[in-house]
């Protein structure tokens, strides 16, 4: 008895601290992550390279979601009550279901930083991914290969994206 509240005892002072953190020394980004910034994260499993791949695809789907996001939810309850000769019965049934949708272009993002955390032997690798509003743009006016005509237009409808998005930030 004296053990099992003991267990107790820490479980709350763990539930009831501060920062919910693995480690003392992971970066502040994992928790907070800058403007435009979203971190994701997944399990090592065969290598690192495609943990990173899983882990940026993951930060990129956050920032999607942060951008633009379609929620659907329904709220059901059910509840019967009655009698019989042998007594009053009651049943009752709840469901909650929720979907979350987001479609979203995101171009200019690249990966910022990376993290590899290790808590009871599983290593996880964390990364940040940022959207950089006009690098698509910067990168097009460095490309030799294309002429200067499809050079400008396709760096008219990147300045075109950047405009819109900065514009779906502003409202959002």
């Amino acid at each position: 008895m004296r053990s099992l509240l003991l267990v107790c005892l820490t479980l709350s002072f763990l539930a009831c601290g501060g920062k919910a953190s693995f480690s003392s020394n992971e970066p502040e980004w994992m928790d907070t992550p800058p403007e435009l910034c979203a971190v994701g994260n997944t399990k090592i499993r065969s290598t690192p390279g495609n943990a990173r791949k899983f882990a940026v695809g993951a930060a990129r789907d956050e920032l999607a979601r942060q951008l633009e996001v379609k929620v659907g939810n329904m709220m059901k309850s059910y509840l019967n009550e009655g009698g019989t000769m042998d007594g009053d019965f009651s049943e009752q049934k709840l469901l909650d279901v929720s979907k979350q949708v987001s479609k979203q272009s995101i171009s200019g993002s690249r990966r910022e930083a990376k993290y590899v955390s290790t808590f009871n032997g599983i290593s996880e690798m964390n990364t940040l991914v940022c959207l950089k509003p006009g690098a698509l743009s910067d990168a097009l006016d460095k490309m030799k290969q294309l002429g200067a005509k499809a050079r400008k237009a396709l760096k008219q409808r990147a300045d075109e994206a950047d405009a819109e998005l900065s514009k779906e930030l502003a409202n959002y």
